[in-house]
């Protein structure tokens, strides 16, 4: 079980992807976006994680000029 952060940006979108395709139980993490799928989730890390059991988290997100 896994957690993407910043899973509605490139970097953090394809990891996604690539995790799921091998077969591994993934969540996304996104901070402003709304994304419409079942393994996403809007939340502020900085602010409290979220109530998921997760063996690891995937820090891809990031604040772009």
């Amino acid at each position: 079980r896994i957690l993407v952060t910043g899973a509605s940006g490139f970097i953090g979108s394809n990891i996604m992807d690539s995790l799921e395709q091998r077969g591994h139980t993934v969540y996304g993490c996104c901070h402003t976006k709304i994304v419409e799928k079942d393994n996403f989730i809007t939340c502020d890390l900085s602010k409290h994680m979220p109530d998921l059991q997760v063996d690891v988290v995937v820090h891809a997100a990031a604040v772009s000029p």
